[in-house]
């Protein structure tokens, strides 16, 4: 082999090796490129699954502030449907305690007669 033929097979090994390492050197890059993407996108993420998770939080408590609300009214609104029937009921019981008085006292005044 001649000396030319191996200065250029040690220049072509030369290179071959060279570019190796350029290529591992490309490759760690983009994998640190890679993780730090990844990373990235996993703090996003979470940032944005708090966020949901806040706002969540928020629309639960106006909701359940709501239904105390409502269910305040609605005993408000029980209890005044409540004395208005004892108020009629009260009325009523009146009302046939003086129709028997009524018959009891035209009763004895047919039996008297």
């Amino acid at each position: 082999m001649k000396l030319w033929n191996k200065t250029l097979l040690a220049a072509a090994i030369t290179l071959l090796i060279a570019g190796c390492d350029d290529a591992d050197k490309k490759v760690d890059s983009n994998l640190n490129q890679a993780k730090e993407a990844a990373s990235q996108i996993q703090d996003a993420a979470a940032d944005k699954a708090s966020s949901i998770n806040d706002e969540a939080d928020k629309h639960i408590d106006a909701v359940k502030q709501e239904a105390a609300n409502q269910a305040d009214q609605l005993t408000e609104k029980a209890k005044s449907i409540k004395a208005e029937a004892d108020a009629k009921a009260h009325s009523l019981a009146e009302q046939a305690k003086a129709e028997g008085y009524e018959v009891k006292a035209d009763a004895k005044q047919k039996s008297d007669q």
